[in-house]
């Protein structure tokens, strides 16, 4: 299965490997957190955040 795993495309550059951000919106928290449920975590102004529920969002 590990073969089968590795031969599924190209080796990603360090700069493509760096750009992958492990599932973090990378767009702003204002946006995301009108409508996403609590603890959904994104960025604002450079610094993690998460989503309140209430259509806010709270900093790490």
């Amino acid at each position: 299965m590990k073969k089968t795993l590795l031969n599924l495309g190209e080796k990603l550059s360090t700069q493509e490997q760096q750009s992958i951000n492990g599932g973090i919106f990378q767009f702003g928290c204002s946006g995301v957190c009108s409508t996403a449920k609590r603890g959904t975590r994104c960025f604002q102004n450079g610094y993690l955040a998460a989503c309140d529920g209430r259509g806010g969002y709270v900093y790490y």
